[in-house]
């Protein structure tokens, strides 16, 4: 591999430690892309408002190419925009609530495609969330079934029916039904069929079953 001395720290370093510049005739820039970094946080620190009105001016003449520069940097970056996105909403959850009804309100068309998608791509969780909703309809004396926790009770019965075994379209069965005070949390819910969730309704169960005793994850907090 090919080296070259930086002309600011003088180190000798590897040709790819070095920006590309065509004005130059070994096409590299003279000093190491450290130094560059460098020297520009140096001037940034000095005087960042004129640095960030430079840019919004170039983003302005360069709509085009700020769309790829920031494509780019989001498909290289996008562990640390997804953990910096969800400080932003564990912040503040209320505030972050009310601006995607906003955006909802305003995009109704993409919201609903959304929405549309996302059932389709996961039954299981629309499954739980109706159970929840369900629950909360009929008063249930505790309701802190979470998706998650749903998806790992039907892994635990293979994605079989607790009474029929069958691999089918499974939703959550409460052991106990809301007639009779039953929960919509863990140790109540076996996953089942519909043909065995009607047959069932609100009676005894069809055959005994064995319910999760451990959670996976705590329950999920009210919401303001």
């Amino acid at each position: 591999m090919l080296h070259k001395i930086c002309t600011h720290c003088g180190e000798e370093k590897p040709t790819n430690e070095f920006y590309r510049d065509s004005k130059t005739k070994n096409g590299l820039r003279p000093s190491c892309k450290a130094c560059e970094a460098a020297r520009s946080a140096a001037r940034y620190a000095a005087d960042p408002e004129k640095f960030r009105h430079l840019s919004r001016t170039w983003a302005k003449v360069n709509p085009h190419k700020n769309r790829v520069r920031s494509h780019r940097w989001y498909h290289k970056n996008t562990k640390k925009v997804a953990i910096a996105a969800k400080v932003k909403r564990d912040a503040d959850p209320k505030k972050n609530r009310e601006k995607a009804r906003a955006w909802n309100a305003k995009n109704t068309e993409r919201h609903q495609n959304n929405v549309r998608a996302w059932r389709l791509a996961n039954p299981d969780k629309v499954r739980a969330i109706q159970a929840t909703r369900s629950a909360r309809k009929h008063d249930a004396t505790l309701n802190d079934l979470t998706s998650a926790q749903f998806i790992e009770i039907c892994n635990a019965f293979a994605w079989r029916c607790a009474y029929c075994g069958r691999k089918s379209k499974l939703g959550p069965d409460h052991i106990t039904p809301y007639k009779y005070n039953g929960a919509n949390t863990l140790w109540n819910i076996v996953p089942c069929c519909r043909s065995c969730n009607s047959k069932k309704g609100t009676g005894a169960v069809l055959k005994p079953v064995q319910p999760l005793l451990l959670t996976i994850k705590p329950p999920r907090k009210k919401r303001d």
